[in-house]
């Protein structure tokens, strides 16, 4: 299982991609480049769920838990946000989620 702050470092970048895609013009490769960083960080997040799931004794406390981390596996790129508005959200939810699971 990965450390809660490697989870909080994936989601601040998860969230500086989507600051980047939204307020820059950029070229379709970076385009490409941020969707890909995009969907590596998606992996990650279902990996870590879907392992802890499986070694936790309690399956329904691990997913009261990490139930965002399903959230957080969403890629948003701009090309994503522009027909799901309200996923925008999502990072915040998994920004937030993450912080108060690194401070407890």
């Amino acid at each position: 299982m990965l450390n809660e702050s490697l989870m909080l470092l994936l989601a601040l970048l998860s969230a500086i991609l989507l600051i980047i895609d939204l307020t820059h013009t950029l070229t379709p490769e970076q385009v490409h480049l941020l969707d890909i960083f995009e969907i590596v960080i998606g992996c990650i997040f279902l990996t870590e769920f879907f392992v802890s799931l499986f070694l936790a004794k309690s399956k329904l406390e691990l997913f009261k838990k990490k139930w965002w981390y399903l959230l957080a596996a969403i890629p948003l790129s701009s090309a994503v946000a522009e027909y799901l508005h309200v996923l925008p959200f999502v990072r915040v939810v998994r920004f937030v989620k993450v912080t108060l699971g690194f401070i407890r």
